[in-house]
């Protein structure tokens, strides 16, 4: 048997099997953070998206109750409206273009309505009204003509990904203007 040379060249099965376990082990944590922060960017984006619809849903429907005169009596109080096509808020409103202004959910979409115009989308196709709760706290005496509004949107996720749900809640109170 020829000696052996001490300065022979190529790898030895136990270093490649160490630079193999070293590389898997590097692209294994290099690839968890890509995924990391793009799902941390996409979560970031959608919680975003909620709650710029959620505010101006919120600020548009507080802004017309001010507006309004009156309540009209086919409103539905206390009761989900995303959960049902029929019931909405009508408010009776000095200007008789946007007499009757109603909301409404339809298909997880709120809508505004005013007069004979087409309903308006205050929401997009991107979330989903999934509650919407109009509570009248008028006192009994009538001098005051006051709502809460609940309000929760939900985020659509195309990719059906659970960890990229996301819902936001507000809630808000609005006057009735003085009709005197």
């Amino acid at each position: 048997m020829p000696p052996l040379k001490h300065n022979q060249e190529g790898m030895t099965l136990v270093e490649i099997l160490v630079v193999m376990f070293l590389f898997i082990f590097i692209a294994t944590f290099s690839l968890n953070f890509l995924i990391m922060t793009v799902t941390g960017h996409a979560k970031a984006q959608a919680n975003i998206e909620v709650q710029e619809h959620a505010r101006l849903a919120m600020q548009r429907m507080v802004y017309e109750i001010r507006r309004a005169q009156a309540l009209e009596p086919s409103s539905a109080f206390d009761t989900n409206l995303a959960l049902s096509s029929v019931d909405t808020l009508a408010l009776d409103m000095a200007d008789a273009d946007r007499d009757p202004t109603t909301f409404k959910v339809v298909n997880g979409i709120l809508t505004l309505k005013q007069g004979a115009d087409p309903a308006e989308e205050l929401t997009s196709n991107d979330v989903e009204v999934t509650n919407l709760i109009f509570s009248d706290r008028s006192t009994a005496n009538g001098r005051s003509h006051n709502l809460l509004i609940n309000l929760t949107i939900k985020h659509h996720d195309p990719t059906g990904v659970d960890s990229l749900a996301v819902e936001y809640s507000l809630a808000a109170s609005a006057e009735l203007r003085d009709p005197n």
